[in-house]
């Protein structure tokens, strides 16, 4: 007897929830079992249900990106996760995938792309959007410092806000309550991005990022 792969949809957006969750549905491999608004809301009902599949917003209003995938696998590791956002970033994608995610899918793929890739991450594979492979590719070109844009394509963007927030002069703890991330984790960013940018003083970076347009 077949047996559908059961989904939790998950984006702060109605109509685009809404979208996923019909359009899945409409896949006779799939079931979708529930849709949620934001992070908590996803963490209340895998306390209730274990889904196959989570098929995952990275940006939601409670918590986004790398961090949210951490805090589902560490809390719920047996869903597979199928991160579905419309960021294609390079930074962003090595860095939800090495979190923990199983793939990565983008909001300009269609309805039947996405609903092969739930398949697939069910299946055991890794699946990254033909769109973001191209992005990975991009990562290899040397910074511009005249126009920024391989910067922007190597930049997750929670290291753009955290870059923004730097120029405007925040500390490392009010980053992080305007963030919802803890102190430690932006400290860990703040290294990649100075290892990144080749600098090793908090001054240097704020002239760099500057510089750079980023903030």
């Amino acid at each position: 007897m077949h047996t559908s792969i059961s989904v939790i949809v998950v984006d702060d957006f109605p109509l685009m929830r809404t979208a996923l969750a019909h359009a899945l549905d409409e896949d006779d491999r799939i079931s979708v079992i529930a849709s949620c608004t934001d992070a908590r809301n996803l963490l209340d009902e895998l306390v209730l249900r274990t889904p196959d599949v989570i098929l995952l917003d990275l940006q939601l209003p409670d918590l986004h990106g790398p961090e949210l995938v951490e805090r589902i696998r560490r809390l719920h590791p047996v869903p597979r996760i199928l991160a579905c956002t419309a960021s294609e970033r390079t930074a962003t994608v090595s860095a939800v995938l090495n979190a923990g995610a199983a793939g990565y899918a983008v909001k300009r793929q269609t309805a039947s792309e996405i609903a092969d890739a739930v398949v697939s991450v069910h299946d055991g594979n890794h699946f990254v959007a033909p769109q973001v492979t191209a992005a990975l590719l991009r990562c290899n070109v040397a910074p511009d410092s005249n126009t920024g844009a391989p910067i922007l394509q190597c930049l997750a963007d929670i290291e753009l806000e955290i870059l923004r927030l730097l120029v405007a002069g925040a500390t490392d703890d009010m980053i992080a309550r305007s963030l919802y991330v803890s102190p430690r984790t932006i400290q860990n960013r703040l290294t990649r991005i100075r290892r990144f940018a080749g600098v090793s003083r908090r001054t240097e970076l704020t002239r760099w990022a500057v510089e750079n347009r980023l903030a």
